[in-house]
């Protein structure tokens, strides 16, 4: 028989048969002071530029890439990762190193998190398919220090722009326990505050756009009862 993994990237279900749990500690929605309606300032050198340059807008190219893991437990779901893209600022200033083959957490300027509630789940053989929604945030680390061991880690610096989604997510079980991830969904950006990298100041937009989003990756089913899985995703998004 093959495992459920319970999809990932997505939440928590109402009346549903399996008990909801606490989610990882220190919950990241929590650590990285996400709302539906806006953003927390946080500690940080903000930008008080009164020109910035708007970044992520452009319709002809990627609004940003991104690389990140998603935890679930029961039905809840967190996300934490970093932008390895950004339309409109250059590549190496998205990292504390100059090494263009060594771009990891620990040298991510800006990263990302999110923390989703799943509302739908249907199954189909071997292929899961999760609806979720809720709220995100980009936050800006000079010299970096993200550490996927510590999940928190990546809500830490300054809070430079927050939003919401929904996302679908489809899991395809190959083996047990083990399983193909992908995924799509849109956002919208719904605060922002400007951010200097390198003496240059820029912004993520906000208003009537709306983002599309996808993504790919590979999970693990971690422990079937709870249940509990780490999925490893890497994606894009582009304005529709």
């Amino acid at each position: 028989m093959v495992e459920d993994p319970h999809p990932v990237l997505p939440s928590s279900l109402e009346n549903v048969s399996i008990p909801r749990r606490d989610l990882v500690k220190g919950s990241l929605a929590a650590a990285a002071g996400l709302t539906v309606a806006g953003l927390i300032p946080r500690s940080g050198a903000l930008a008080q530029d009164s020109s910035p340059t708007l970044v992520a807008g452009s319709s002809a190219a990627h609004a940003f890439e991104f690389i990140g893991a998603v935890h679930q437990r029961a039905f809840d779901f967190q996300f934490y990762g970093f932008l390895t893209r950004v339309a409109g600022i250059e590549p190496s200033l998205l990292f504390a190193t100059s090494d263009p083959t060594n771009r990891d957490a620990a040298s991510a300027r800006l990263t990302l998190t999110g923390a989703y509630t799943g509302v739908s789940r249907s199954v189909l053989g071997s292929v899961f398919d999760v609806n979720a929604e809720g709220a995100f945030a980009i936050s800006y680390l000079e010299d970096g220090g993200a550490d996927p061991e510590s999940p928190e880690s990546f809500a830490a610096g300054s809070q430079v722009a927050s939003g919401t989604a929904s996302l679908q997510s489809v899991i395809a079980v190959y083996s047990p326990q083990s399983g193909l991830a992908n995924g799509a969904g849109e956002f919208t950006f719904t605060a922002s505050q400007p951010f200097t990298i390198a003496e240059s100041t820029f912004q993520f937009g906000i208003g009537e756009s709306r983002y599309r989003i996808a993504w790919f990756g590979v999970g693990q089913l971690l422990d079937p009862d709870l249940p509990e899985s780490l999925v490893n995703v890497a994606g894009n998004s582009w304005i529709e």
